[in-house]
């Protein structure tokens, strides 16, 4: 049996796929989906969700990136699966990198227990993968609503 190489969190999502993603990311077309979304699983839900997304629309005294550092943190102690996917994903658009994301995780599980931790590197790995790949189909594939549905569909 061949040996199959080890990836690190580190390498599965490149540079230049990031840039790509980058790209396609607009967050009032992300904040539109994700509403969509959650209020089509629950239409009763809108009143809360229209009102937690207000916050992303400059109502937060937090920058972007340190809001998703924030959200992820809590999202993992609670192993959130889609909703940490999403957070993750919404941090790299927001200037976040997988290092920070992973050292955000590791200091997380210090505190919480290493099973939160494997979860949420198990979570970023995922996300990475399926990043990844959107990257490489670029187009419509990296706007932010194809890659909400993506994550939708994957976790």
């Amino acid at each position: 049996m061949a040996e199959q190489t080890r990836r690190t969190l580190l390498d599965i999502l490149t540079v230049d796929a990031l840039k790509t993603l980058r790209g396609g990311f607009q967050e009032p077309r992300m904040i539109e989906a994700t509403g969509t979304a959650l209020t089509t699983l629950f239409p009763k839900s809108a009143v809360i969700v229209d009102s937690i997304l207000q916050e992303y629309q400059g109502g937060d005294d937090l920058a972007p990136r340190d809001r998703e550092r924030c959200i992820i943190t809590m999202l993992a102690t609670q192993d959130a699966g889609l909703t940490l996917a999403v957070h993750m994903y919404w941090g790299l658009m927001e200037g976040l990198d997988p290092l920070e994301i992973a050292n955000t995780l590791l200091l997380m599980g210090a505190y919480s227990g290493i099973p939160h931790f494997a979860h949420g590197a198990l979570i970023l790995r995922d996300l990475l993968t399926e990043l990844a790949a959107l990257a490489e189909q670029g187009g419509e594939a990296v706007k932010s609503p194809s890659v909400l549905k993506a994550l939708m569909n994957r976790f």
